[in-house]
């Protein structure tokens, strides 16, 4: 059987995820990276969260997720704190987004050679 070449077909959304958190905090490329990733983790159906944690731990994590903008901008006091919460209580349930952060590597890669 011949392979055919496919076109490459590229998921948009975690480029998407970092343009629009670098808007929200354009000079502190930690926080966007932190954003990116709580977006991420968010949206995405992340199966090492669900291998690790089963259908609760994806949704755990999804919820914890979404709160962390919900909470307040990287402007506010106190966003790196509540990051390494969410961080802490992943940890506490054996929970890793290693896809999400996966996603995230990808989208900083080609963020980064689009420049």
């Amino acid at each position: 059987m011949l392979w055919r070449r496919q076109p490459a077909s590229v998921d948009l959304r975690p480029l998407s995820a970092l343009h629009a958190a670098r808007k929200l905090a354009p000079d502190d490329e930690e926080a966007v990276r932190v954003e990116t990733c709580m977006r991420l983790i968010a949206k995405v159906t992340d199966t090492n969260l669900l291998h690790r944690g089963g259908p609760e731990g994806l949704h755990f994590a999804q919820e914890s997720a979404s709160s962390f903008p919900a909470a307040g901008d990287f402007g506010s006091p106190g966003w790196r704190r509540r990051a390494a919460d969410i961080h802490e209580a992943f940890v506490a349930r054996n929970l890793s987004p290693g896809g999400s952060a996966d996603l995230l590597a990808m989208a900083l890669f080609v963020d980064r050679i689009e420049l």
